[in-house]
This record gives C-alpha cells, sequence and structure tokens, in this order.
C-alpha cells in the first residue's frame, strides 16, 4: 500500500495582509481601552458619591432615631435637653436623654443620655447611661469637621434660635444642625422632635 504526502506548502503572508491584520487589531485594543477607561472612571465616580453621601445617610438616619424618642423631665425640673458651648470653639455640643431600645448591655437599655460633640475633627455621638456615669459608648458620625451648630426653632418666640438652654419650658418642635467641613462645605440636616404641648403655628 502506497501512501501519498500532498507536497503542497501553504502560502506565506504577504506583507499587505499582516499590515491589515495589525490594523484590525489595533481598532479593536482601543475601543477596549476606551470601554474599560470609562467603565473604570465611572466606578471612580460612585465611589466618591459613596464616601460623600454615606456620612450624610449615616448622621441623618442615626439621629432621626435618636431624636424620636427624646424625653424630657417633668415639669419643675431642668430641662435634659439643652446645648453647652465648646471650650476655645464656635462649635456647640448638644445633650438629651432618649429611650433606648433593648440593648446586650442592661445598662445601655431604657433612659439613656446622649451626647452629639466635636472632637478633634471627628464628629461623636455619645451614649452615657443614667445608673453608671463612668461608662460611655462612643459612635463616629462624620469624619474632617471643621465646626458644628445647632439651630432649634422656639415655640414662643416662633422664630430660630441659635441656642436652648435648660430653663427652657419645653422641647423645640425642630432643630437644625449645620456642620462645617475642613474644605468649608456646610452641610444642613433638620429633625422633627416629639410633640410638644404647644402647637406650631405657622404665619
Amino acid at each position: 500500500m502506497t501512501i501519498a504526502f500532498s507536497s503542497k506548502k501553504r502560502r506565506p503572508l504577504t506583507l499587505l495582509e499582516i499590515t491589515i491584520g495589525l490594523f484590525l487589531t489595533s481598532i479593536l485594543l482601543v475601543f477596549l481601552f476606551g470601554f474599560f477607561r470609562q467603565v473604570t472612571m465611572e466606578n471612580i465616580e460612585a465611589a466618591a458619591l459613596d464616601e460623600k453621601h454615606f456620612p450624610m445617610q449615616k448622621i441623618e438616619m442615626r439621629l432621626s432615631t435618636l431624636l424620636s424618642c427624646v424625653m424630657d423631665e417633668e415639669k419643675g425640673k431642668p430641662s435634659s435637653f439643652y446645648t453647652l458651648p465648646i471650650s476655645r470653639s464656635p462649635s456647640h455640643q448638644l445633650l438629651f436623654c432618649f429611650q433606648n431600645e433593648m440593648d446586650a448591655d442592661p445598662l445601655f437599655t431604657g433612659k439613656i443620655r446622649a451626647l452629639v460633640t466635636l472632637e478633634k475633627g471627628s464628629l461623636e455621638l455619645h451614649l452615657l447611661p443614667l445608673e453608671d456615669k463612668g461608662k460611655t459608648r462612643k459612635e463616629l458620625l462624620m469624619d474632617h469637621v471643621k465646626a458644628v451648630t445647632f439651630d432649634f426653632f422656639d415655640l414662643d418666640g416662633k422664630d430660630w434660635s441659635h441656642e436652648w438652654t435648660r430653663d427652657m419650658a419645653s422641647l423645640p418642635a425642630m432643630m437644625r444642625i449645620n456642620i462645617t467641613q475642613e474644605n468649608k462645605e456646610v452641610m444642613r440636616f433638620i429633625f422633627f422632635l416629639p410633640p410638644s404641648e404647644k402647637p406650631v403655628v405657622y404665619s
């Protein structure tokens, strides 16, 4: 039996064919590079947007929960809802009591005190149990904060007040927090407090 082998040789690629192949490959690479660059830029922008808005959402959700459960003292006693200036700073800190839900630590269950303050460029929430004044739970609300101030809607004067003292007869109907960041951008949040005995009259 005889096996026949083909002696036909493959034709080598011409310079024109190689050039066309390289040209088409370069077009495909340019398209893919542009596509991946666009996806990368969108991811960077989305991450920057999340980084900016996540602290805002965190502050709004956390403080809304606490301020909706604010508890004031009985009539005739100094109010547990008030502000104090921070030493050598234009900022103020806010103190109040609220009804906390069930907690793993019994000391932080029920009525406890809260402090919103600025410490070394960080806006923090401190939770302080009434029974053990030496125990504190700290939560970071926002970094890179330069100043924080508060405004309160005064039911008696029907106007905004920049401070709230312990001798106030009732809780404010609304509260506004003004946060100035290190880049001088100002964020403002408005919170509604539990209804007071005095109705709010809008003129």
